[in-house]
């Protein structure tokens, strides 16, 4: 009865905790929605509104774009577009916008729903819900929710991707494989910083103690499940630009930016390189300044790290890593929570995260499951490094850190007496 009645008040803790996400969302989508814009509907200079130009263009005229609504696109990937399209073909312009934005809220619903099943999974019910309310509670969630970008549809397939992919190594299950790969595929249509994602599982497997032929199965369903899901993609690519592009073709500019420091060149390389500069100005399409730039990028990164080996070196881990948590994902301001306060409960969310993480090592707490939190983290942070980073790029660590600050304060809470047969059963829980 005592196990029943907890389960019971831990499914309507979670219930309100979503439902607060949901309320508190959609008020600010209803009152602020309005203001939520980044940039211009007359010079179309920012990503949210070429996104809802490429929607609306995709919707009238059947061709996906980005830069220019007359001319076919590889920059960016189709999942935002063809969502928002699809609101807008339900509700019109305007109401598709904020129809797109309740779905957003759906999502982020989602994200924390998931968020709340693996931490269950990884230790308890408890820390299940200390996650969710920390979750529920992170400022820039929603401010993200309200925004015409990538962040929430990417972050909840990623932790239904994780989720699966858990599950599926721990029960050594090919549909839930499948199903992993299915959700990273999504994720992909939003996010194609996400493609690579296997190999953590691969690592995460190998922690598991798969051995190599243990891995081959799970690889072929993976394998050919994003292979089916991403056809559609590369087809479409083949015909419009004949040539195969799996992904886009719009890491040259970030990548050019990233050979920087501190937004300058390093010194003698605009005057060696003045051919490749030359190059990328009299480009004549998209495609090849992206080449170009990426070329260029790979010269004076390495020109920069021969010059300047222990600046470059500093710029490209330490710097990096900073700029990425340095300030919260909070682009507009919501309920007149200044940036200093949001900024303040940013690094008070950290620094419980990064002691919610020794505490981990130190108690040895779970460390085959938990070694995927940190193995993800890991990943993003390393393939970020090659580009410009900021606090968009940050945002999606964060759960991870706020999954860590639950298990802190899960550890700092006294424990009520529990029933003997659940004592049991928690006993197992470290090793």
């Amino acid at each position: 009865m005592l196990t029943k009645w907890r389960s019971f008040t831990s499914c309507h803790a979670l219930v309100l905790i979503v439902s607060f996400v949901v309320i508190i969302s959609t008020y600010i989508t209803f009152s602020q929605g309005h203001d939520m814009y980044l940039g211009s509907f007359t010079e179309y200079n920012n990503d949210d509104v070429k996104y809802i130009r490429s929607a609306e263009t995709l919707l009238q005229h059947g061709i996906f774009t980005y830069h220019e609504p007359d001319v076919s696109t590889v920059f960016i990937m189709p999942g935002l577009p063809f969502v928002l399209a699809f609101c807008m073909k339900l509700f019109g312009y305007w109401g598709g916008i904020q129809a797109f934005r309740v779905v957003q809220i759906l999502f982020l619903a989602g994200t924390i729903v998931l968020f709340y099943l693996f931490s269950r999974r990884l230790l308890n019910e408890r820390f299940g819900l200390i996650a969710a309310l920390l979750f529920a509670l992170y400022i820039p969630n929603y401010v993200a929710a309200n925004l015409i970008l990538t962040e929430v549809l990417g972050q909840f397939f990623l932790w239904l991707f994780l989720y699966a992919g858990y599950l599926a190594v721990t029960r050594h299950s090919l549909p839930l494989f499948a199903l992993a790969a299915a959700s990273l595929s999504l994720g992909i249509y939003e996010r194609p910083n996400f493609a690579l994602l296997p190999l953590v599982f691969l690592v995460y497997m190998l922690i598991h103690g798969y051995r190599v032929k243990q891995l081959i199965k799970p690889a072929l369903v993976v394998s050919g499940i994003v292979l089916l899901c991403m056809s559609p993609w590369w087809i479409r690519n083949a015909i419009v630009f004949h040539e195969f592009i799996p992904l886009t073709l719009s890491s040259g500019n970030p990548s050019l930016l990233g050979s920087q420091l501190e937004w300058q060149y390093p010194p003698g390389a605009v005057e060696k390189f003045k051919d490749d500069f030359d190059k990328i100005a009299s480009a004549t399409n998209r495609i090849d300044s992206d080449r170009f730039q990426k070329e260029l990028a790979v010269k004076i990164r390495n020109y920069g790290f021969r010059t300047q080996p222990m600046t470059y070196l500093w710029q490209y881990t330490g710097d990096r890593v900073n700029d990425m948590f340095k300030v919260p994902y909070y682009w507009k301001e919501i309920f007149g929570l200044k940036p200093h306060f949001v900024k303040s409960t940013h690094f008070v969310m950290i620094g419980i995260g990064i002691l919610g993480f020794i505490m981990t090592l130190v108690m040895k707490v779970r460390r085959k499951d938990l070694s995927l939190l940190w193995l993800t983290a890991l990943y993003f942070i390393v393939t970020a490094l090659p580009f410009i980073t900021f606090s968009r790029y940050g945002y999606f660590l964060m759960s991870f850190f706020i999954m860590y600050a639950a298990f802190a304060i899960h550890a700092f809470i006294p424990k009520a007496q529990l029933h003997p047969s659940r004592a049991k059963s928690s006993s197992s829980l470290h090793g």
